[in-house]
């Protein structure tokens, strides 16, 4: 029960640091500052006979701990790991044994390859993406395949890597003890050893870094959840961001209500609520599953969009923002931004609150690209003009960035957006078991878990008290059961898991409203 009480007591106050272990754990969350006790394992020279290759590896990390293992890729050059101009592999052996799957790059003993940027299994005609997973001891059939693209699911193995956006560093991690039909149990025994090569689009080499081959400590089993609902701040705005997938929170609200119950947002930010969906319509069911006696919530559904829209709710007192019903593309006033915007009063002062998905899909080079780009550009001009029109006291704006290419749309977004004309700040939630910041999970496909979903704010006037990444599976079972949802019930609501942030009027804005 101590031991217990310990754990739940660190996922309450989302310790960055591992209960129970005085070092510090690697955190998939696109920062690298966990690695600085790491040295490198391998380091690889600049390859001057590829000066225009996607990558010319630097350097390579490794380490792990009881569960996971990770790497930290120096790739020499900014990429977008699923969607590679060519492609990367990461070869395993897994076991520590040289005799048990092949040779590949220097390396004998290979169990496991990783492909970033695997081929795309349905249209072989077209640019791969996503990640691959295959064991060279065993090829599924079409019918045993996990995923999409016909090989082994990279869930299956619990591979994930961050940041989402382009990064010439980028960080992955594996669990230790997952198993592959016909394959080493992963990372088991006392050591494993790796090598990554990067190919051009004809599969000719490009360039490899190790082999490398780090100590393993013992391996244990996944812990059950433990964490509980972070209990709000004191005298805080509760905000939740969340994209519901296509109306998925009015059509399947079962998977929903009991989350939003327990996490008892004051505002929500929602996203990917379709066309049909209107602020009355909204309204009622929010009233209907989360109002009582002495709540009333109202809501408004964004104007653009096309066929999927942005809404923003409010259980405060809330009026639409002037200026921001509808914000056209800039040359294609026939295509709208998908937000909305609204304000709310929060002790007596004034919050302009909006919700916002951005373009999706691309790289940092692509179309898409561009077009998130250019959506930050005319929302933050829309913004400005609103808050100088309306006096606003603080701006909190999230939701899903889509930042599978560049991180300019959320760097752009921010500047000079806060009410003193400084640069917004962006809120950092890690998931309850401290280890990720992922929002986004698919396992029916060959995209991996990432950050797609963020919140900004005015630190000018804001203060984040607490921040977190939802996902049902974190908690305690008997505590989802008292609150009516279970492990599963976030994974079955939507793709993306909800993003709370408890804000609080700093003490110097404060003082200034007096």
């Amino acid at each position: 029960m101590k031991q217990l009480l310990t754990l739940i007591l660190c996922a309450i106050t989302l310790s960055q640091f591992s209960c129970g272990n005085t070092t510090t754990p690697i955190i998939i969350d696109g920062s690298f500052n966990d690695w600085n006790a790491v040295a490198d394992t391998v380091t690889d020279p600049i390859d001057d006979a590829a000066p225009d290759a996607f990558a010319d590896f630097r350097s390579v990390r490794a380490t792990a701990d009881n569960e996971f293992v990770h790497l930290l890729v120096d790739f020499g050059r900014p990429v977008n790991i699923q969607r590679l101009t060519g492609t990367a592999i990461i070869a395993l052996d897994v076991d520590g044994n040289p005799n048990t799957g092949d040779e590949m790059h220097g390396l004998a003993g290979v169990d496991v390859t990783v492909t970033l940027t695997a081929p795309n299994a349905r249209r072989q005609n077209l640019r791969g993406m996503g990640i691959g997973v295959a064991s060279t001891t065993f090829t599924p059939t079409p019918e045993q395949a996990h995923a999409p693209s016909g090989m082994i699911s990279p869930y299956d193995i619990g591979f994930t890597f961050g940041p989402t956006y382009q990064s010439d560093v980028v960080e992955f991690r594996m669990r230790r003890g997952s198993e592959i039909p016909h394959s080493p149990i992963l990372f088991a025994n006392t050591r494993f050893s790796a090598v990554v090569a990067a190919f051009d689009s004809d599969r000719a080499v490009l360039d490899t870094a190790g082999p490398i081959t780090v100590d393993l400590p013992p391996l244990v089993s996944p812990q059950p959840a433990t964490a509980l609902i972070v209990p709000r701040a004191p005298d805080a705005l509760r905000v939740v961001s969340w994209n519901v997938e296509f109306s998925a929170l009015l059509r399947q609200p079962d998977h929903f209500v009991p989350v939003l119950r327990a996490l008892k947002p004051d505002v929500l930010l929602l996203q990917e609520l379709d066309q049909k969906t209107t602020s009355a319509q909204l309204t009622a069911f929010l009233n209907e599953h989360l109002g009582d006696a002495r709540t009333t919530w109202t809501a408004l559904v964004g104007a653009g969009g096309g066929n999927l829209r942005s809404g923003v709710a409010s259980r405060l007192p809330m009026t639409p923002a002037p200026n921001l019903h509808r914000l056209e593309y800039r040359d294609r006033p026939d295509r709208t931004i998908r937000h909305a915007s609204a304000h709310i009063t929060f002790h007596d002062r004034t919050i302009l609150v909006t919700s916002l998905h951005l373009r999706c899909c691309g790289d940092a080079e692509s179309y898409e690209e561009e077009v998130r780009l250019m959506e930050v550009d005319v929302l933050g001009e829309a913004l400005r003009a609103s808050i100088a029109d309306s006096s606003a006291d603080g701006l909190i704006l999230g939701g899903d960035f889509n930042l599978v290419g560049g991180r300019a749309p959320l760097d752009n977004l921010a500047q000079q957006l806060d009410i003193d004309g400084s640069d917004l700040t962006t809120a950092q939630p890690m998931k309850l078991d401290g280890r990720s910041n992922a929002t986004w999970a698919d396992t029916e496909q060959a995209f991996v878990p990432g950050r797609l979903d963020y919140i900004q704010y005015s630190d000018a006037s804001l203060r984040a008290e607490r921040a977190f990444v939802f996902d049902a599976a974190d908690i305690h079972p008997h505590a989802a059961s008292d609150l009516g949802f279970h492990f599963d019930s976030t994974a079955k609501a939507s793709d993306h898991l909800p993003v709370v942030v408890d804000f609080s009027w700093t003490k110097h804005s404060t003082a200034q409203s007096k």
